[in-house]
């Protein structure tokens, strides 16, 4: 009974590990059925404590983000609009200017002989201001405002929310962090003391003092220790 389970745990496992390289796949973005080769945790050093802060670590993630970063600069745009819409209400002044010649070519063909043709040339040019304002249009102006004032506000709120959900994103990984270094060092100190229980069983079974139950079961729970 007791290897038919193992069979199952060993599908299950295997069951599940095809679902995380999955999932790793998507995540990088690469096809599922590329091979991963996946480095064995046991050659990986032991990770060292968070040196940083939470705060630190937070404020360093809000000014990286680029999330974050781009609903700021959609807010800014926004910003923009509400005051170009503004500004409808003054009126606008406008310098003017302009450079012309008049040119043209006549020639007279009346009485006995006429002309030859001549020529004549006169430079334009002028200067000037040029003032609009619309005195009355039907409160339009106040509805572009108001609109605009809309939109912004729906802007700071998307920059509010993607805030917000930065800095849960941050705490939740941070703290993960910090209990799986603590729950690392616990899970070595349970496979010390269950290779130690294994051993002091194994030397019972020979000697006649334990059951071959008891020690597949202590057999189990240091497989158990080990996959923590």
């Amino acid at each position: 009974q007791q290897e038919a389970q193992a069979a199952f745990d060993l599908e299950d496992v295997l069951a599940s590990e095809r679902d995380a390289q999955v999932a790793l796949a998507e995540s990088i973005g690469i096809p599922p059925t590329t091979p991963i080769q996946v480095t064995d945790f046991s050659a990986l050093p032991a990770p060292a404590a968070l040196e940083d802060s939470a705060d630190k670590v937070i404020d360093q993630t809000l000014e990286r983000r680029p999330d974050l970063i781009a609903k700021v600069a959609a807010l800014r745009g926004k910003e923009a609009e509400v005051r170009r819409a503004r500004a409808e209400y003054f009126p606008t002044l406008s310098l003017v200017s302009n450079v012309n010649t008049l040119a043209g070519r006549v020639k007279i063909t009346g009485g006995n002989q006429p002309t030859g043709w001549f020529s004549a040339a006169e430079p334009s040019y002028g200067a000037g201001l040029a003032i609009q304002w619309n005195i009355f249009e039907g409160g339009a102006t106040q509805r572009k405002v108001e609109l605009a004032e809309a939109e912004r506000r729906a802007a700071e709120a998307e920059v509010t929310a993607a805030r917000d959900q930065a800095i849960r994103d941050v705490w939740k990984a941070y703290t993960d962090v910090r209990l799986a270094v603590r729950r690392l060092d616990v899970a070595a100190a349970l496979v010390d003391a269950s290779e130690k229980s294994y051993g002091s069983t194994l030397e019972s079974y020979r000697r006649g003092l334990e059951t071959l139950t008891n020690l597949l079961a202590a057999r189990r729970e240091l497989s158990r220790a080990r996959f923590v």
